[in-house]
């Protein structure tokens, strides 16, 4: 009973309090603190403020200060339009002294040897200021916390908060530290029939956990926010009270052609390779699977393949997406989409990208308007959010080169078994160009050398991972970099296509280059003459080449590198010699290349996540696979994802061109061991539940390969019926364990077990407990009382109150009433009692009943002893008095063989009729000694044919009684009267009451109520007797006709002769009535 108690108690609350925030929303309430910090000032004579485990950031020309992004889960139900931020209980500090803060740089590029400067839309720069933010006395920005639009990643939903805590007024030069700030993030949560989708398709949602591992540590919330996430899977579950549909998955799909398919002679050995070696199961989709989709206007290729993502990516739990085909984003057919995130610039607005097949939950063409992907038109609630839903790379495919696919499929599956000595995968190359000397052009912008980014990336995360490096600076021409650069090589060689070869040749697992970029070539640039004004002009520049696509067949395929290119149009996917495929032909295992122009920042470079600068992003990629080891795919969409969008067009711009060529899934390093991850550890299916699933993971590296071993039962056996699978290999995904038990024949109690699960990533046991509800105790007979007699012949069974040992309630009752051993009767109610229908008991009988109940977990008492009683003797009530119905009483003008009917036969005692008497007197005399006609066996009908004609025009009186099955005979009937039809020759109507007068049709078919005999009357009725030939042929056949009728009717032979005859004529006839 407490147990009872205390789950009503938990229930009660659960529905007070989805009530309450039911009616009057949610909220997330969080504290948001500052760092420790220094401020120190620059070359520039700039303060530069720097803060523990924030990174600078700010829109170009507005001031650097530092930031952070935070990232909050919202509920699945949530109303996305409900959103709203409050702050509250913020503590602030003024600082002492005035300071000179340092606007943020603006986004630049090269395009033709023009240097090309973005600073953003609705600025006045001066001097690289935004003076709208420079020139006004007051603190920005206005606020330190601010909201970005509501996203989705897969299931999660999730909005963005990026926490600003210093302000600064440039008038004063003061600045305010918000030290902590309360936030409160509210919001509505909607009906789920309100969210637009189904609730299977809403559960299905819910059900999915393959990047729950990415949510647990992306959302600082992730803890209470998977509640919201369980219970609703949990209610939407219990709505449906069905399984959720079987369904095969995939956590690994190769997107192709049929030509492809068909003619690579790798690719097969590629799925085995990845299903049997790394454990993925993979699924490879053609034109077959996507061509007759419908997506998006405007429908084509690169629509139908994002389509089919879009519907399968959850059901199927796809993770990683291969695409192998022609990336030309107007004639490929795996084709990259082009997008638009520039559009407006004038020239190189356009991106080719794969983000469109990883982001699948933004419409990518919000506005409408046919431009995919344009800043800002397609960005906010609903558009592009760059959060993925899966993890993309390419093989590109040029014409028939299949040859060059099947070399890079066997270099990957060579790859990842990483046989014999793989240290050199931990080494990095940093091949580093000038982008653009200080005051070139006269233009004034600092001098961009990149030096600062081997020193981030080396401080930041090489060395923390034991990887070694090798730098090369520019070091030709006037003004190079300096030999006392940070981490420049020992001798001091510096960059060009001799250098850059001959170090990658000493095998590289990283390399991370930052330069110009072609099609086909990676360039630096160098100040090679002056022309005496000290100024670095266009003109006094050189251009060489320090990588080429040519360059590619003298690096090799034994120790290929994984190459971030930071450099322009490097994967041209229309060029089907890009640098980025020709490296991944020869040389690398996997290249990410920008698809066009990429934008950079200038002066001394900074890892700023704000900004998505083409560096930046291939900083925080390697930083995930340096420090984390995630795969390629997943580190290169997480680390754009991460990256803000403050430079506008160009952040969308570089995230969408930086696409990934080679395997999504590869990992760099394979040599960290797996580690067995067992969640839940304990399955409690408590009285109800026969379905429990436990999640193994593997929290360490390389492939862990794991079994379930012999359940041992500490209480019964064999109640665990099947445990699916028993066996797998995963990588990084989530291999889900479904247990599924049966309690049918346990006892009530409760029953534990243990399942062992084995690994070669160690050993965890999961404990299992079941409880067996008791069924309802045994009813007791109470009325009848056993051997009760003179019962009614419908009794009412009347059996003891319901009781259960568990305090269930009652379900239904079921009953059944016996006669000698055998169920004659059985039926089933809600209640302790139940009548017996009538028609189920006979007189002077004896029976025994039973009762048993059913509480609401179905499960059934025994029956009660059996009881019994005899019903009460026969009554012997003659059957109730017939009522004469045809002819009706005073009827004129019937037949003079009329069919007389009577009521139907009823009895007080429920017998059945065993016969019937009828008889017919004229006007005078009784109907004992002046009985016209009378049939006094007539038999169990309630009308009869008056064989014998009676005489025209002469009124009749009759009447009938019936007997029962025990012999006793009703009363007559009530007398009534008709008068027959008048002589033919009379003019008379005829044929009227109960009809007659056809004798031979009648002999024939039997029975005057034939439909024959009736369409024969009636043709006599409508057509003969309406004229004087006709009544001399009814006068005619009604003397000779009966004599034969008589005849007819007895032989079935000349019956059925007759009726052969007869049915020509009805068919005639008929045809005349229509």
């Amino acid at each position: 009973m407490r147990k009872k108690i205390k789950g009503i108690t938990e229930l009660f609350v659960l529905y007070l309090f989805l009530f309450i925030f039911g009616l009057y929303g949610e909220s997330i309430k969080w504290k948001l603190s500052s760092a420790d910090y220094q401020i120190i000032r620059d070359e520039d004579g700039f303060d530069v403020i720097d803060m523990a485990g924030f990174s600078s950031g700010g829109s170009p020309g507005d001031p650097q200060l530092p930031q952070k992004i935070f990232n909050f889960a919202l509920p699945p139900d949530v109303d996305i339009s409900s959103i709203t931020l409050d702050l509250s209980d913020e503590e602030t500090k003024l600082l002492e002294g005035s300071y000179n803060i340092k606007p943020a740089p603006p986004a630049c590029t090269w395009v033709g040897g023009k240097f090309i400067v973005e600073w953003g839309k609705d600025k006045n720069i001066v001097d690289g200021k935004n003076m709208k933010v420079y020139g006004i006395d007051t603190f920005f920005s206005a606020c330190p916390v601010e909201i970005l639009s509501p996203s989705q990643m897969r299931k999660w939903k999730f909005i963005s908060i990026v926490f600003i805590p210093f302000q600064y007024n440039p008038v004063s030069e003061q600045l305010l530290l918000t030290k902590s700030v309360e936030i409160s993030i509210s919001f509505n949560r909607i009906e789920t029939s309100k969210i637009g989708i189904s609730s299977q398709q809403f559960l299905n949602a819910l059900s999915d956990r393959v990047m729950d591992d990415v949510a647990k540590d992306m959302f600082v919330n992730f803890n209470e926010a998977n509640l919201w996430y369980e219970e609703t899977q949990k209610q939407l579950q219990e709505g449906i009270k069905e399984a959720l549909p079987s369904q095969t998955t995939y956590d690994y799909v190769i997107i192709t052609t049929n030509n492809i398919k068909n003619n690579s002679t790798k690719l097969n050995d590629f799925v085995h390779h990845k299903e049997y070696y790394i454990g993925h199961s993979v699924k490879v989709v053609t034109e077959d699977d996507y061509s007759g989709l419908t997506g998006q206007p405007p429908n084509g290729t690169a629509e139908k393949i994002r389509q089919w993502l879009k519907e399968n990516y959850l059901s199927m739990g796809i993770r990683y997406v291969l695409l192998i085909g022609n990336p030309d984003p107007v004639s490929g057919d795996i084709p990259m989409k082009m997008c638009w995130p520039n559009r407006g610039a004038g020239s190189d607005e356009e991106s080719p990208t794969d983000y469109f097949y990883a982001d699948l939950t933004g419409n990518w063409d919000l506005d409408g308007d046919g431009y995919f992907g344009e800043y800002p038109d397609d960005s906010g609630t609903g558009g592009v959010d760059f959060a993925p839903e899966v993890y993309v790379g390419r093989i590109p495919v040029y014409g028939s080169d299949y040859t060059s696919l099947d070399s890079i499929l066997q270099k990957i599956m060579d790859y990842e078994m990483g046989a014999g000595d793989i240290s050199w995968r931990k080494k990095m190359l940093l091949p580093v160009a000038i982008s653009n000397y200080a005051n070139e052009d006269g233009k004034g912008y600092p001098r961009t050398d990149g030096r600062n980014l081997p020193k981030k990336v080396i401080e930041d995360y090489l060395n923390s991972k034991g990887f070694s490096y090798f730098v090369l600076y520019e070091k030709a021409g006037l003004d190079p970099v300096p030999d006392t650069a940070d981490y420049d090589n020992p001798s001091h060689t510096g960059i060009s296509q001799t250098s850059v070869i001959n170090e990658w040749l000493n095998t590289y697992g990283c390399v991370f280059w930052w330069g110009h970029g072609s099609e086909t070539g990676a360039y630096r640039k160098y100040w090679g003459s002056d022309d005496g004004d000290g100024v670095p002009e266009s003109a006094e520049m050189s251009w060489p080449t320090f990588f080429t696509s040519a360059s590619c067949p003298s690096l090799g395929n034994t120790k290929p590198s994984l190459v971030y290119q930071s450099s322009c149009d490097n994967g041209h996917p229309e060029n089907s010699n890009n640098l980025g495929y020709a490296l991944l032909k020869n040389g690398a295992i996997g290249t990410v290349s920008a698809s066009r122009v990429s934008w950079y920042l200038p002066g001394t470079w900074e890892p700023v996540l704000s900004l998505a600068d083409n560096a930046g992003i291939g900083y925080y990629f390697f930083k995930k696979i340096v420090e984390n080891n995630k795969p390629f795919g997943e580190a290169l969409y997480l680390a754009k994802n991460e990256c803000g969008n403050v430079l506008e067009g160009p952040s969308w711009m570089n995230k969408m061109d930086f696409n990934l060529y080679g395997d999504p899934s590869l990992l760099l390093v394979f040599s960290v061991s797996p580690v067995l991850n067992v969640d839940p550890t304990s399955l409690d299916f408590g009285m109800e539940e026969e379905t429990k699933t436990f999640n193994i993971r593997n929290t360490g590296g390389g492939a862990l390969h794991w079994n379930i071993g012999d359940v041992v039962y500490n209480e019964g056996s064999d109640w665990i019926t099947s445990i699916s699978p028993l066996s797998g290999t995963t990588t990084t995904e989530t291999d889900v364990v479904t247990v599924n038990v049966s309690r049918t024949g346990l006892s009530g109690g409760t029953y534990t077990a243990t399942i062992p699960v084995t690994s070669d990533g160690g050993n965890q046991d999961i404990s299992v407990s079941i409880r067996k509800k008791s069924p309802p105790d045994t009813p007791t007979n109470i009325s009848p009382a056993n051997g009760a007699t003179g019962v009614s012949l419908t009794p009412v069974l009347t059996a003891s109150a319901f009781s259960d040992p568990d305090g269930d309630t009652m379900l239904l009752a079921r009953w059944r009433i016996k006669k000698e051993g055998e169920v004659i009767w059985q039926s089933s109610n809600t209640a302790t009692s139940i009548s017996v229908p009538s028609g189920v008991l006979q007189y002077s009988t004896t029976y025994t009943w039973q009762a048993r109940y059913v509480n609401t977990y179905n499960l059934e008492s025994e029956w009660s002893y059996e009881t019994s009683f005899t019903t009460r003797e026969r009554p012997m009530t003659p059957p109730n008095k017939p009522v004469n119905i045809s002819p009706s009483n005073l009827a004129k003008g019937v037949s003079l063989t009329p069919v007389l009917t009577a009521s139907a036969f009823s009895d007080p005692d429920g017998d059945i009729m065993a016969d019937s008497q009828w008889r017919i007197r004229g006007e005078t005399g009784t109907y004992e000694t002046m009985a016209v006609w009378e049939n006094n066996s007539a038999g169990a009908v309630t009308s009869v044919l008056v064989s014998t004609p009676l005489q025209n025009n002469t009124t009749y009186f009759w009447q009938v009684r019936y007997k029962d099955s025990t012999g006793m005979w009703s009363s007559w009937s009530d007398e009534t009267s008709f008068t027959t039809i008048s002589s033919p020759d009379g003019g008379d109507s005829g044929g009227g009451g109960g009809g007659g007068g056809c004798f031979i049709a009648t002999a024939a078919f039997g029975t005057p109520m034939a439909k024959e005999v009736v369409r024969l009357r009636e043709f006599r009725d409508r057509y003969l007797l309406t004229n004087r030939p006709g009544r001399a042929f009814v006068r005619w056949y009604y003397r000779h006709s009966p004599r034969l009728a008589g005849y007819i009717r007895q032989s079935k032979w000349t019956r059925a002769f007759v009726r052969g005859v007869l049915r020509p004529v009805v068919w005639f006839v008929s045809v005349i009535m229509r």
